[in-house]
């Protein structure tokens, strides 16, 4: 396989670790910044036009703080990414800790990078995205729905069980979601409201695919769990 573009960037001058601290502490000026960090801002502003990094200062800052120093000082984000799709603009992918990341399609690979605009870590870790046709569907731990697009956001619809959800599938506003337990769920209106199904398995259900011209799904999970049959979600 050749790797032709990554998610990761290698950022060292301290400019961009000031920008990442300002977003982090929600301050607009340096000055501000330095207040916050405990430094004399003659010295903070030297830092800044000699580009001389106080690494003890932000290893410090790290660990009372349990800020990434990866992500401060390089800014790369340790995250598992679970899931990708797309619709007709932009790609999707999530993944841990809320992590959603989109990218124009149109775009030749490796000319543009993928934008971290809707990432929300009190989403919890998001595992799996299916584009329906006018929405990404996305599900994750503790039961948590987010729907949305690249274009308008994205937005929580809430969690509709305790247990994690693994894998979503459907056609149209039809959709079905499983996951832990071998819990299903079922929406008739595009994610907006779900229902329980019946369970036919105890075991963690991991993956699911719907086939839309034979109107049959197939789930896999955990143990050897293979699982099909006919459900009209139509």
């Amino acid at each position: 396989m050749k790797i032709i573009e990554t998610y990761n960037t290698n950022k060292t001058k301290f400019s961009a670790v000031i920008d990442r601290l300002m977003k982090y502490f929600n301050l607009t000026q340096s000055k501000d910044l330095s207040e916050q960090l405990g430094v004399n801002y003659a010295t903070f502003s030297t830092w800044i036009r000699r580009d001389k990094i106080p690494y003890e200062l932000l290893v410090d800052l790290c660990l009372k703080e349990n800020i990434s120093l990866d992500w401060l000082l390089a800014g790369i984000k340790n995250d598992n990414l679970y899931a990708i799709d797309h619709d007709a603009t932009y790609f999707t992918i999530v993944g841990q800790n809320g992590r959603i990341l989109v990218r124009d399609n149109f775009s030749t690979p490796g000319s543009t990078t993928w934008m971290d605009f809707f990432s929300n870590s009190n989403w919890g870790n998001l595992t799996d995205v299916f584009f329906n046709g006018t929405n990404s569907i996305i599900v994750g731990s503790a039961g948590r729905v987010v729907t949305g697009t690249a274009e308008n956001g994205f937005s929580s619809r809430g969690a509709i069980t305790s247990l994690d959800l693994f894998s979503v599938s459907g056609s149209g506003n039809s959709l079905i979601a499983v996951g832990q337990d071998g819990i299903i769920y079922h929406s008739s209106n595009g994610g907006t409201s779900w229902r329980a199904g019946i369970q036919s398995t105890e075991f963690t259900l991991m993956d699911i695919h719907y086939d839309l011209e034979l109107n049959e799904i197939f789930t896999v999970g955990d143990r050897g769990t293979m699982q099909f049959g006919t459900d009209k979600i139509n």
